[in-house]
């Protein structure tokens, strides 16, 4: 890579690696307080309430989020050109998503809490989209310091709200309120953001050419496609617990996604950071030594979540949401292991998106929505969450076979299987030293729950030591990037 890639690499992953660490630790306080708070049924009814909503987002996009960051972080002069175009049809969008999910809201056969939920929770969703699209235009000037700033408003403005939600005692409508105020500050801090950035770069005049959408949408439609089959698969299995179990029963169930949530964010810093590195070098030389070293950083952060979070699952869950929650414990486990495969996902993702085959991407995730759908139909009435999250799985690990197939015979070999065996191998071991601390030497930090926090440390610390034992990662390239830092 070229010394101005580095630093701009380097320059992101600061910023969003800093964002990252206070989201986290405002994250500590939602995932901990919300599920607490609401109870396990309460906290089911708002999992429902935001999978249903999330049902019907691609309304906000059709794919076009995906095209535009890919065009525009290739060539900058198309900003003015893709904003104006576009700006009537996302308000048109806009207004048709709330009238519909208003429409088939009044229809379901749920509370009346349930359906206020709903309707909140898609104004929020309007709210946050407006701002992610704004986003993406910043992202592709590689200007990521402010969709740090974004998140970690985001966060912090909802812990308020959340902690004045329970200090008033406000229920659950409270806390979509909470959410819907958060994401309405935000949207105008971005606002200012992209008016401040763009001033000089975009001349508003917005137009609606038929023309041309129609030609980008045929582009785009792929990428939306793939996106509504992709949410169907992620979603939908709590839609179907809810109506065939019950909200408890998607409360349950929610502790993994929301866990998932929590860890697929580091593998979403690195892929948002390296996406338009690759996506300018995608015919170059270059390529595939950019793509070595970011499979490898998802490969060897991926690898050891999963393995300490299967093993201290218990722990973590009455850790994070509480005793009652622990009942589902097996379903957390499983839907971790849909933690991994997804985030090796998002390298081969990336690779089909900047070598435009997205219509490929959208017949797979097609086929695993189907498969998903179907298989919930029989697992849940025999297996309940369990079963939902093994079928989550299964459609995660045919997206899988099927991109790693699709990038090894078309566009490249970059040796993925390799990459795992040494992290895999310290994964193994860092279990070890971790059994060793906790079930023989039964060693005690901390006198309740929250010892699982030192058994993390432990783990992390025998994990790291491994992967440098095994030059996984080079003591020179470590210092190589911390130059960068300081520079």
């Amino acid at each position: 890579m070229e010394n101005t890639e580095k630093k701009t690499i380097v320059r992101n992953i600061g910023w969003l690696t800093i964002s990252k660490v206070f989201v986290y630790l405002l994250s500590i306080v939602t995932i901990t307080l919300i599920p607490r708070y609401l109870g396990v049924e309460g906290y089911g009814q708002l999992n429902f309430a935001l999978s249903f909503v999330s049902l019907f987002a691609v309304f906000f996009d059709v794919g076009t989020g995906i095209l535009i960051f890919r065009d525009v972080s290739r060539k900058k002069a198309l900003l003015s050109k893709y904003f104006n175009n576009f700006f009537y049809f996302k308000i048109y969008l806009y207004i048709l998503f709330f009238v519909v999910i208003v429409l088939i809201t009044l229809l379901l056969p749920k509370l009346l809490i349930v359906k206020v939920l709903i309707v909140l929770l898609a104004i929020n969703l309007i709210a946050q989209s407006i701002a992610g699209y704004l986003v993406v235009y910043l992202n592709s000037f590689e200007l990521m310091k402010f969709s740090s700033i974004k998140e970690v408003l985001l966060k912090l403005l909802i812990v308020i709200f959340i902690i004045l939600v329970v200090f008033l005692n406000l229920k659950i409508i409270g806390v979509a309120l909470a959410y819907i105020l958060s994401s309405v500050i935000v949207l105008f801090y971005i606002i200012y953001v992209f008016k401040k950035m763009f001033k000089s770069k975009i001349k508003f005049k917005p137009v609606f050419k038929k023309g041309f959408l129609l030609s980008k949408l045929k582009l785009s439609y792929p990428f939306a496609l793939t996106t509504i089959f992709g949410v169907i698969y992620f979603n939908f299995d709590k839609f179907m617990i809810s109506f065939m179990l019950n909200d408890y029963q998607v409360g349950l169930y929610s502790t993994g996604y929301t866990f998932y949530g929590f860890l697929i964010g580091i593998i979403a810093l690195f892929s948002t950071v390296f996406f338009p590195i690759l996506s300018r070098n995608y015919k170059s030389s270059r390529f595939k030594g950019i793509l070595d070293k970011y499979s490898r950083i998802i490969i060897v952060l991926a690898l050891p979540m999963v393995f300490g979070v299967i093993y201290l699952a218990k722990d973590i869950i009455r850790l994070i949401f509480g005793k009652d929650f622990v009942i589902g414990f097996i379903a957390f486990q499983v839907v971790i292991i849909f933690f991994l495969i997804n985030a090796f996902n998002q390298i081969f993702n990336n690779i089909l998106t900047i070598h435009n085959l997205q219509k490929y991407l959208f017949k797979l995730f097609l086929i695993a929505a189907v498969v998903n759908v179907v298989l919930n139909f029989i697992a849940i009435p025999l297996f309940g969450i369990v079963g939902a999250a093994v079928t989550t799985v299964l459609s995660e690990l045919i997206i899988f076979v099927g991109m790693y197939v699709k990038v090894s015979k078309n566009i490249v070999k970059f040796g993925f299987f390799r990459k795992l065996v040494i992290p895999f191998i310290s994964s193994i071991l860092m279990l070890f030293g971790i059994y060793l601390v906790k079930d023989v030497l039964k060693v005690v930090v901390i006198n309740n729950s929250l010892n699982v926090l030192f058994y993390c440390l432990v783990g992390g610390l025998f994990y790291v030591s491994f992967i440098f034992m095994f030059r996984y990662f080079k003591v020179k390239e470590i210092f190589s990037l911390l130059k960068e830092v300081r520079k």
